[in-house]
């Protein structure tokens, strides 16, 4: 323990020497077992060893250290990679040290140890030390870590535990802190591979592909990359097996890589490379022999090798499921996209239609018969009620002469048969229960079961997906021609009416638009159309109904519109019709309102260069006009600005500068290159024009150049 004091503080106070008190604090200083860790061959390569020290060491001269203690927590549990202080996924393969053994002393040991759930660790015990300057006052041991396939690259710190012991003599524990060392992993490209276009029949072709990517964070370049896939293993007891079918692709992955097949039918990638962030993707097409059995097939990889800046990478295997099957069930909606029930008495209907195809299999190897499954129609919809099917159900014997089709709301087919190189169908009437919601509603049946060639088999389910939307028509709505000034009487407004059903027509189409809430005085007074209907004019309330269209048909309303002349609350109003309905086979179904928005101007700013064009250096009249197109209501406190050197630089004024009273008493235009009108005012229905000399500079170059102002304003108000 040691004390360290100051001396006492000492200023000035007001100009008088003052002095304070000192201050004083102890030092502890304990010795402690000092540990050090270093992973003293990385950077090691994914799927490499690498070999981890630690040395300990004694820092007290007066004592020995006995019961000496550390754990190095190595993984950091399943999916976890890098958390905690662990940095490998468990499980990990620890070779603990022959030599020193024991490692740190007579009486110590070091094993693995679990810390918890997919947790490991290296653990130290009984360890012991002479006092610091002896011989043995400090140890060093190794254990060597595997550094498993496909193990991310990148740098990850690994920290012990705090380190501990037992002061000779005494029962005083000392504690140390944890040591660390970053293990740095050359990461190996990712391998994956997919069947995309199984299920294949026997005696079909299926696309094998591969894809290898190497990470953008990857510390280099990817070279020499390689795998192998066994094709003879894919087809347990099947010879031959699956042939590459076709000549293999040429510098699958990149340029001189090579893909060959090697006896005994092994497909072999050497010679790869890749940059970090890219990827390489190749694909071969394999014939399945005829004598394949049904079922899933499991096709495997061996490791992929590669080297990054020297260092042997180790990757994951690839693997995908090879289904090979002759019979393939399949399922529709006639038509997928349907409408909600109105009423119990009335709801809606679809077919669905069932697909036994068998015609990728050879008779009799591949002829099918037991074929089962089963399709629940009470799950597709969320609640209650649901889909069911109309009876009586349909004969299905097309399907094997045995076969039977039962229920209502979960259908049964068994008993069917289907020689190799025929197909059957058969379709049922569903009914859409009342009120169900718009959207995409998934259906599918169980696996289907069935004995093919003497075998059984299970094959995938069949999928349909069943779209409810009734909103089958469209509405829009346009204001062609506004901007219009207040009191305008041709404005004119366009609606047209869409059914979007592009099988069946749809009737009774309805729509009403109260164009007075919108603009109070807003009102029709004359129209057309093409959609067949008789309107009244004038009027500020349309409706229309009774409208027609075949499938997939539009037709439009054009009508006329007079705005009122004013004071109006604004310049611009939303237009908003109701739903449009109507009916498609009996169903009810709707459109979402329509809506456009009329803009009124009550004030214009218009401008013109009078008499370009002109030379550099010369003047150009620049004429600028204010109208107030509200005839009821006179405007005040207009304001603009325009800069001309956005135009072209040097573009300025000549002064003097133009008198605007026309414009409003008091109001005034300032600057040269900067222009600013302020304080305008304009009665009912006035105008005002003036003319500002503008002088091009000398240096101006030939050419159109645009001049535009700011918005007219009004100082003050929105």
């Amino acid at each position: 323990t040691f004390t360290n004091t100051t001396d006492a503080v000492s200023g000035n106070v007001g100009g008088a020497a003052e002095t304070g008190n000192t201050a004083s604090d102890l030092l502890f200083v304990q010795a402690f077992p000092l540990l050090t860790k270093e992973y003293t061959t990385d950077p090691v390569g994914a799927g490499e060893q690498v070999t981890l020290e630690f040395t300990i060491t004694n820092t007290n001269s007066s004592s020995g250290l006995s019961s000496i203690e550390f754990v190095d927590e190595l993984t950091a549990g399943a999916g976890d990679v890098g958390s905690s202080n662990g940095i490998l996924p468990f499980p990990v393969s620890v070779i603990l040290p022959p030599v020193p053994d024991p490692p740190c002393g007579p009486a110590s040991s070091l094993a693995l140890v679990s810390l918890g759930t997919e947790r490991q660790g290296v653990e130290l015990s009984g360890g012991s030390l002479a006092a610091a300057g002896s011989a043995v006052d400090s140890c060093t041991f190794s254990v060597t870590v595997d550094v498993p396939d496909g193990f991310p690259g990148g740098a990850y710190t690994n920290t012990t535990e705090e380190i501990t012991a037992l002061v000779d003599q005494t029962e005083t524990t000392v504690t140390g802190p944890g040591a660390s060392d970053d293990l740095v992993v050359r990461g190996a490209p990712q391998l994956s591979k997919e069947f995309i276009d199984d299920p294949v029949a026997p005696g079909g072709t299926v696309t094998l592909e591969f894809t290898i990517a190497h990470d953008a964070a990857a510390a280099g370049n990817a070279t020499g990359i390689g795998f192998t896939d066994d094709l003879n293993a894919v087809l347990p007891g099947t010879s031959p097996d699956l042939a590459v079918n076709g000549p293999l692709p040429v510098d699958p992955c990149g340029t001189g890589s090579t893909l060959m097949v090697a006896p005994p039918n092994i497909l072999t990638l050497t010679g790869g490379g890749l940059t970090p962030d890219s990827a390489c993707t190749f694909s071969i097409a394999l014939t399945v022999p005829a004598s394949a059995p049904s079922g899933s097939h499991t096709n495997t990889t061996s490791d992929l090798t590669a080297t990054v800046l020297g260092q042997a990478v180790t990757g994951n295997p690839a693997e995908d499921v090879l289904l090979v099957t002759g019979l393939i069930v399949t399922k529709e909606f006639i038509p997928q996209t349907v409408v909600s029930g109105t009423s119990p008495d009335t709801p809606g209907t679809a077919i669905l239609r069932f697909t036994l195809d068998n015609t990728g299999a050879a008779s009799p190897a591949g002829d099918a018969t037991g074929i089962s499954f089963t399709d629940s129609l009470a799950a597709i919809l969320p609640g209650t009620p649901d889909i069911t099917a109309v009876t009586p159900l349909p004969v299905v014997t097309a399907c094997g002469a045995g076969a039977t089709l039962l229920g209502t709301s979960v259908l049964i087919f068994s008993g069917g048969a289907l020689i190799g190189g025929t197909q059957c169908s058969f379709d049922v009437t569903v009914q859409i229960p009342v009120d169900v919601e718009d959207g995409d509603y998934i259906n599918n049946t169980s696996a289907v079961s069935a004995s093919i060639g003497g075998s059984r088999s299970i094959l995938p389910p069949a999928n349909a997906v069943l779209t409810v939307n009734s909103t089958q028509l469209q509405i829009t709505k346009e204001f062609t021609n506004d901007p219009v000034p207040p009191g305008a009487s041709d404005l004119a407004l366009v609606y047209t009416l869409t059914n979007l059903d592009t099988v069946n027509s749809a009737s009774s189409i309805a729509f009403s638009d109260d164009l007075g809430a919108a603009l109070p005085g807003l009102e029709a007074t004359a129209g057309s159309n093409t959609c067949g209907v008789m309107l009244s004019f004038p009027a500020s309330n349309i409706s229309v109904s009774g409208v027609t269209l075949g499938a997939g048909a539009s037709c439009t309303i054009t009508l006329t519109l007079t705005v009122p002349a004013g004071p109006l609350a604004g310049d611009t109003f939303t237009n908003t019709t109701s739903a449009v309905t109507g009916m498609i086979n009996g169903l009810a179904v709707t459109g979402t309102p329509a809506n456009d928005d009329l803009k009124v101007q009550t004030l214009r700013l218009s401008k013109v260069f009078t008499n370009d064009p002109v030379k550099p250096g010369n003047a150009v009249t620049l004429r600028f006009t204010i109208e107030n197109l509200d005839s009821a209501n006179s405007v005040d406190q207009l304001a603009f600005f325009d800069d001309l050197t956005a135009v072209i630089p040097g573009l300025a004024a000549v002064a003097p500068l133009p008198d605007t009273s026309a414009c409003g008493a008091g109001s005034a235009l300032a600057g040269t290159s900067f222009l600013t009108f302020t304080n305008g005012s304009l009665p009912p229905s006035g105008s005002c024009t003036f003319n500002v000399n503008v002088q091009a500079p000398i240096s101006a170059l030939p050419g159109d150049f645009t001049n535009t102002t700011s918005d007219l304003l009004r100082i003050g108000l929105a």
